[in-house]
């Protein structure tokens, strides 16, 4: 008996290409919602997109864990405590890599913009983890405070 598998659409076939295109030059994949019939991605393939190492992956367990427990929540009216999490590590141990395959995989939920904040303490790290769905913010703007050694009230 022969059976037929099924045929990327040409939609798919162009989301797929531009992942690979991104992955190819070691980018992070483009912001394209995966279509509606299939399921979102697991954390599993988020963390295999992204090349994490494994204390990264369980960093992004964690946080995907809590995005789709607060999604499911939202979903049927009730309000979770509020969670801030905060990343820690010397330059290069991939903190900034975490965070874009968590907002990645928040985009794909469909959770982004009313569950995420992106804040750091200057404005280079919330520039380069920032996304057109979800962008970053220094600390002292998101939360309107001021520097300490600002000069003004």
């Amino acid at each position: 008996m022969v059976t037929e598998t099924a045929r990327p659409t040409p939609s798919q076939k162009d989301t797929m290409e531009k992942l690979n295109n991104a992955l190819a030059l070691k980018q992070p994949p483009p912001y394209i919602k995966f279509s509606a019939s299939e399921p979102p991605p697991t954390p599993q393939f988020t963390t295999s997109l992204f090349n994490l190492c494994d204390e990264q992956k369980f960093a992004l367990n964690v946080l995907t864990d809590l995005l789709l427990k607060e999604g499911d929540a939202m979903k049927s009216g009730v309000l979770l405590p509020q969670q801030l999490i905060k990343i820690l590590g010397h330059a290069g141990t991939g903190k900034s890599e975490i965070i874009k395959a968590y907002l990645w995989h928040a985009f794909q939920h469909g959770l982004i913009s009313d569950l995420i904040a992106v804040t750091s303490y200057t404005w280079k790290a919330a520039l380069l983890i920032g996304t057109d769905h979800n962008p970053g913010y220094t600390s002292c703007t998101f939360y309107g405070t001021t520097h300490k050694k600002s000069r003004s009230k």
